[in-house]
């Protein structure tokens, strides 16, 4: 279950609540389309013909890096995290090869992202590691 306030969440300057109460992908594709045709295009979405989805990732990604370089929290919240969660399913290959180099808390984007996630036995939480490897098994499985 998810409820934001859309405008504000995608970067836009009209304000309206929308409340998204699916719990699969097909759900939150609609919720998205939804909220594209009331606001219009959400700022930094990928385009056809415009600049690649790995591209805009790539920026977006380096922009978060810097934003959440001395951040403890609300590492989903920063104005690039919103705009990599606008880009929907097609940033989760570029969020996985992240998660398999890199590592760190990219997870968080994903739980948004397909709305739902692995279950995190007790013993592996506060491990970053352990529930990135989590993480890519379940993902793997779930691409399949």
């Amino acid at each position: 279950m998810f409820c934001r306030t859309s405008a504000e969440y995608f970067g836009f300057e009209k304000t309206e609540t929308v409340l998204h109460t699916g719990n699969n992908v097909e759900d939150w594709i609609n919720f998205v389309n939804e909220s594209e045709h009331r606001f219009g295009a959400f700022v930094d979405r990928y385009k056809p013909g415009w600049v690649s989805i790995e591209k805009t990732f790539q920026e977006l990604k380096h922009q978060w890096y810097i934003e959440t370089a001395f951040l403890s929290g609300g590492l989903c919240e920063t104005e690039s995290a919103k705009k990599i969660i606008a880009l929907g399913l097609d940033a989760v290959p570029y969020i996985v090869e992240e998660m398999k180099i890199v590592g760190g808390h990219w997870f968080g984007f994903l739980e948004i992202i397909i709305g739902d996630g692995p279950e995190i036995p007790e013993e592996s939480r506060g491990k970053i590691k352990e529930i990135n490897q989590i993480w890519l098994d379940w993902i793997a499985e779930w691409l399949n």
